[in-house]
């Protein structure tokens, strides 16, 4: 709903002397004045610019609409702040034991031998599903087991190589944790990304 002043005045006509009569006129004996400290375009003046200056429905409309973009806003800025943060703290490593025969998780309570002497196996959980994975640093390759051993051996295939990767790490992503591959030289190559 739009509010409006109008400056049109209209006009009744007088019964007895058929005379317009403006409306808004106050009924006054003729030949008196209103007072002179009293003018009524001063009133009028005042309203038509208090409705003027007051907010439009689009105006108020255009300000929520700001303020839950602001709203969103910071919010996925601290979404984003928060992981940024997860990611430079890696969770704590599921046990591995290093042996003569290669690592070995324990995993439900159950211990698992992976690889050969000098492999790196971690621990990855996401969904609710945790696989093992593998490197082979002296020859780059990356395995991924999708299912645990019960009674026999499970084999796989390389997934991926890297050359120079010397270390396997896990990151918090989004519920999940994400294997990444160390180099040599420090670069962090990301094998996985959230689900």
């Amino acid at each position: 709903m739009v509010a409006a002043v109008s400056r049109r005045r209209n006009v009744l006509l007088d019964q007895a002397s058929g005379k317009p009569v403006p409306l808004g006129t106050p009924n006054r004996p003729e030949g008196t004045e209103p007072p002179s400290s009293v003018d009524e375009g001063v009133a009028e003046r005042e309203l038509r610019d208090r409705i003027l200056s007051a907010p439009s429905g689009i105006g108020r409309w255009l300000a929520a609409v700001a303020a839950t973009v602001a709203c969103v806003t910071l919010a996925a800025a601290l979404f984003v702040v928060f992981q940024v943060a997860d990611e430079e703290q890696p969770p704590p490593l599921p046990p591995v034991l290093v042996t003569d025969e290669g690592p070995v998780l324990i995993h439900e309570g159950a211990r698992y031998q992976l690889g050969l002497p000098g492999d790196i196996a971690v621990i990855r959980t996401c969904d609710g599903q945790s696989h093992a994975w593998l490197l082979r640093p002296s020859t780059g390759a990356i395995y991924k087991f999708d299912v645990w051993a019960e009674e026999e051996t499970a084999t796989t295939r390389p997934i991926r190589m890297v050359i120079d990767a010397v270390d396997l790490v896990l990151m918090r992503s989004l519920g999940c944790t994400d294997v990444h591959a160390r180099t040599a030289d420090g670069d962090s190559i990301p094998l996985t990304t959230g689900s």
